[in-house]
């Protein structure tokens, strides 16, 4: 149950190997060869090395280095193997030699015995010639990484009572850009509304520091882009979704931003409430028109006058700025240093300088924007791809120290987003429109609720079909050519649309984020609690073949004996290669739910089970002085303490039928509970229940009304109110909706009788 090994070199190196060796080396050698073609021909002076190397990634998934080494005709070499961290060699080293000659040896070494296991920043090998004098040239082949292998049934922990956060109000969102032609149609409309999706930031990464949103002509000025701000603005009232706006800082002016507030909040009443003063603007790739490009210090000047501004347009509205999750990234000027006044370190990099300068001048951003892309050109590897996600659990604390370091304790005050992620920022291969890549965005969404950011947005919807990336043979998925959109268009929709509309099926905003624990590195497991009490478990299976046959353990709660269960995978992504079959999300009802619950996970695939507690209770619900059936179902918070108890330790959200009817989740601990339950001008009332019978309790509750002032009484006070509200109606200037009691849309007469028929009347605890 373990993957495919890592290939490093074997006729050439691949998945991202660079060669950093200071020993002479030949890639390209022809004899000996121990497998395919070419071998890599070794001649090195004293101590020099052949040095393999790669970004930084997660071992966790390897357990061993494994290489070919022929000595050549002489052999008789003596080897050291070390392993590098973050680029600094680590003290480990196992010796290898004296080689034999004329002869391949296969040498496998624990990454455990290189100080490189279970190291999220391991980064490469040294094979040096561990004399102080020149050796016999050797020569080495079939160079790999073996991967772990895993036996027994792995488990994942549900901790249902132990919240780690809450869903945000903006979790999940997606980039569409002025380039999209089909962005105001219909089907454009419908897809992203099943997406799921509640943020569309626009009008397009980097071009947005080179565009005028007034004219919405290209660089050039020549001819106009296919969606303007007005299709935008259409496409958020067709959706019902919230904007963020990145405004042009490149060549751009404050005023210019300004006149787009004014036009989107005041003119139109859109009420975006984002605004973000540039896009990647540490970058080189940027448009910036400065005197002094790509520089922090001058960023921050100008952003304070897009800030006031922008403000002056809007007060309601927050300002962002864009950022990196290190002090020390893009140091565009050297001579710009700035000291930490927590740490005391200096730091030259773009956000440290920026932020710096920022606080000097006494301005805040409200957010910050940051941006995750873990590939460029050549580094992709599925099985790396699928741990990359679990680093932004470093990037959102990094980027919060950062923030309280230079901004104080007002620093904890500025929200996180992660503006943009997708795998590779390079030219795109075929990993981008594959299934790896939609379960990276699965996974990502799963870790950037955990480390806490409040929105994850997707780049991006519509991009375009790219031919010049990596189409290598060892990347999955049949599509061969890249693409970091969602889809090619409307009617071809990529795997990252699809693991994005599950997420919908998986959290939504206000529910409680759970720390799931998995002790196995190729099952991604992420958990919330929802505000009625049932709990919904997302789990992805990150191996291409073999069923993962999982046991999910709850504490605190004791699922019912079915569940629901959607799911995303191979068979759906077959269906689209094939043009037949469904090719959408399944959703079956599932059996077997228990405190321990087995359940298969097949190969790439994302799986969210929808569980409900096992103990319910049932009732009905009388609102005094409110005929029923009520004009609508009605959502109540219920809340339970132990009988004796003093205080409420639990509570769920309820529907709440027209006809008082009601099924509620039972705190996951069974026996005597006093349940509480209050409505707007209804009085509190609480009853005794017993949960311990497998047959769900039944209850029924008779709420008093007249509360106009809300403090759980009838007294003279809710006359003194009801009276300042007399003879209005719904809609009118001071009319009360608590002192409607009948809720019939006016305070009159009648509401008088109510509360009189009610008077000095006290609610329940």
């Amino acid at each position: 149950m373990g993957q495919s090994p890592m290939t490093v070199f074997a006729d050439a190196r691949i998945n991202g190997w660079e060669n950093w060796s200071w020993a002479t080396i030949n890639e390209a050698n022809t004899s000996p060869v121990r497998t395919g073609s070419r071998s890599i021909a070794v001649t090195a002076g004293g101590w020099q090395a052949v040095s393999l190397r790669r970004k930084p990634f997660d071992s966790t998934i390897y357990r061993a280095l494994r290489f070919a080494v022929h000595g050549g005709p002489t052999g008789g070499q003596q080897l050291f193997v070390k392993a590098t961290v973050r680029d600094v060699v680590q003290s480990q080293q196992i010796n290898v030699g004296p080689l034999a000659p004329n002869q391949w040896q296969l040498v496998e070494i624990p990454l455990s015995s290189l100080g490189a296991a279970n190291n999220r920043n391991l980064t490469g090998f040294w094979i040096q010639n561990g004399t102080g004098s020149a050796t016999p040239t050797f020569y080495l082949d079939d160079v790999e990484l073996l991967p772990l292998q895993l036996t027994g049934n792995p488990t994942v922990t549900v901790p249902v009572g132990q919240p780690a956060g809450t869903v945000p109000r903006l979790p999940f969102g997606v980039n569409v850009a002025i380039w999209d032609s089909q962005l105001n149609s219909g089907p454009t409309h419908q897809n992203l509304r099943n997406l799921g999706t509640s943020m569309l930031r626009y009008p397009g990464g980097s071009l947005s520091n080179n565009y005028n949103w007034k004219t919405n002509l290209d660089p050039t000025g020549s001819w106009q882009w296919w969606s303007n701000f007005g299709v935008f603005a259409n496409v958020l009232q067709q959706t019902g979704q919230e904007g963020v706006i990145t405004t042009n800082y490149g060549s751009g002016t404050p005023q210019l931003a300004a006149d787009w507030v004014l036009d989107a909040n005041v003119i139109r009443g859109l009420g975006i409430e984002y605004w973000e003063v540039g896009n990647e603007c540490y970058g080189t790739w940027e448009v910036d028109n400065q005197a002094r490009k790509h520089d922090g210090l001058t960023y921050a000047n100008r952003f304070v006058d897009y800030y006031n501004q922008m403000k002056a347009m809007d007060p309601t509205i927050k300002i962002g700025m864009p950022i990196t999750a290190s002090q020390d990234d893009w140091v565009n000027h050297a001579d710009r240093v700035v000291t930490n006044p927590r740490t005391g370190t200096q730091h030259s990099g773009w956000s440290a300088v920026a932020i710096h300068r920022l606080a000097q001048l006494g301005v805040r951003p409200e957010f910050v924007a940051f941006h995750k892309y873990p590939y460029y050109i050549g580094d992709e590897n599925d099985d790396i791809l699928l741990q990359i996600a679990q680093e932004l659990r470093d990037d959102y604390p990094a980027i919060r120290q950062m923030l309280v370091d230079y901004f104080g304790p007002a620093g904890n005050s500025i929200e996180i987003h992660l503006n943009e992620i997708n795998a590779n920022a390079g030219a795109q291969g075929k990993q981008s429109t594959s299934l790896v890549n939609g379960l990276f965005l699965a996974d990502a969404y799963g870790q950037s609720l955990r480390a806490g950011f409040e929105t994850m947005v997707w780049w991006d919807w519509i991009n375009g079909k790219d031919f010049t990336g990596n189409m290598a043979s060892h990347l999955y998925g049949w599509r061969n050519y890249g693409d970091l959109a969602m889809g090619e268009n409307n009617n071809n929709l990529y795997p990252t649309y699809y693991t994005g509309k599950i997420l919908q099926h998986f959290a939504q905003p206000g529910d409680t984020v759970l720390p799931l624990v998995s002790g196995h590195p190729f099952v991604g497991s992420y958990g919330v609690r929802k505000p009625d009490g049932s709990v919904h478990v997302m789990l992805i299976n990150k191996r291409p073949t073999g069923i993962i046959n999982t046991v999910v353990n709850f504490t605190d709660f004791v699922p019912a004996g079915s569940y629901s269960l959607v799911r995303y995978g191979i068979p759906q992504d077959e269906a689209a290669r094939l043009n037949s079959g469904n090719r959408d999300l399944t959703f079956s009802t599932a059996t077997g739910g228990a405190a321990s619950t087995p359940i298969q996970l097949p190969p790439y695939s994302v799986s969210v089970l929808q569980l409900r507690s096992h103990r319910q209770v049932t009732g009905n619900l009388i609102l005094g002085d409110l005929a029923t059936p009520w004009p609508a179902a009605r959502t109540m918070t219920f809340q339970f303490r132990p009988v004796g108890g003093n205080s409420f330790t639990y509570s769920v959200q309820a529907t709440v039928q027209p006809n008082g009817d009601f099924t509620l989740n039972a705190p996951p601990a069974l026996g005597n509970w006093e349940i509480r339950v209050k409505e707007t001008h209804w009085l509190a009332q609480t009853i005794t229940v017993n949960t311990t019978p497998v047959t769900p309790a039944t209850v029924q509750f008779e709420l008093a009304n007249g509360d106009v002032d809300g403090d759980n009484n009838v007294t003279i006070f809710d006359y003194i109110d009801l009276s300042s509200a007399f003879d209005t109606f719904e809609g009118g200037p001071n009319f009360n909706p608590m002192a409607d009691l009948d809720e019939d849309g006016s305070v009159t007469i009648f509401d008088y009788v109510i509360l009189s028929s009610n008077f000095d009347t006290f609610g329940d605890d």
